[in-house]
Formats: C-alpha cells, structure tokens, sequence
C-alpha cells in the first residue's frame, strides 16, 4: 500500500477494507454527529464588539475629517450621501405609436435616435426591452401551435376509423 492508501484506510469504519465495495447501511447516517451549530457570523461578532466603541470611533472619524482628512471624508461621504444617479425624463415617440410590428418599432427607435429624439440609452433600454417581448410573443405562439397540435393527435384518437 502507498502513503494515500494508507491514510484512505485510516479514515474507513472499522472493518471495511475499501471503499469500493463499502456502502452506508439503510437507515444509518452519514453524519453521525450532525451538521455543527451556527454561531454568529463574523460581521455580527464585530458589530456587537463595537457597539459601546461605535459613537467613539464615529466622533473621531468627523473630527479627521474636518481636519482634512480625505480618508475620513470619504468614509462618512460614501456611507451619507448618495451616490448620483442620472434620472432621464420619460419621452414621447410618436413614430412607435402607429408602428404595427417590432420589427417597424425597432426602426422607429433607430430613427428617432437619429433625428436626435431620444438619447442612445433610452432607445437601448427600449430595444433590449423590445427584444424581450418578442421572446414572450414566440413562446406564446409555440404554445398555441402546440395546444393546435395536441388537438388534432386528440381528435384522431377518438375519430371513428373507416
């Protein structure tokens, strides 16, 4: 036996010799002592042991900061402010409303785009979103076609043969 073997066949129930004709007996576990209890995670253990410091440190973080600190205005800039975020006004394509299919939308996208009424990450959201429609609409019409077929295979089942 080499040294893998060796440490395979010490970690064997006793009596088995190995594990390819070893197998767990009904009923029995295959840990036996169980799952071990959950303690706190990590970040609760720092929390709780920070808890009487907390007001402490958040006085001296402030007061670095005030001092020029950028460290410490950081810290207190990205846990109170928010971070921007760009809103965009909704607006109006008029070219979309009478366009029928989503291939004559996507081009009235493109179109406005061009004119220049619609900024570029509006008409993307509109196309990816476009595109996900059009995935609903085939799954909808397989369904259909499948609804189809299951009745025409169920109505020659019952038909009366000649």
């Amino acid at each position: 036996m080499d040294d893998n073997q060796h440490a395979v066949a010490e970690l064997l129930p006793k009596g088995v010799a190995s594990l390819r004709n070893y197998r767990w007996q009904k009923g029995q576990s295959g840990n036996p002592k169980g799952r071990p209890p959950r303690g706190y995670a990590t970040s609760e253990r720092i929390r709780t042991a920070l808890a009487e410091d907390l007001p402490e440190i958040l006085a001296k973080v402030v007061e670095k900061a005030k001092a020029g600190d950028l460290a410490a205005a950081k810290i207190i800039m990205d846990r109170v402010v928010p971070a921007y975020r760009p809103v965009e006004e909704p607006l109006a394509v008029r070219s979309l409303v009478n366009a029928g299919s989503l291939t004559a939308q996507g081009e009235a996208i493109i179109r406005a785009v061009a004119r220049g009424e619609i900024p570029l990450g509006q008409a993307a959201q509109l196309l990816i979103g476009m595109g996900s429609q059009a995935r609903v609409q085939e799954m909808d019409a397989l369904k259909r076609q499948l609804d189809e077929l299951k009745e025409l295979v169920s109505g020659k089942a019952h038909a009366p043969r000649r």
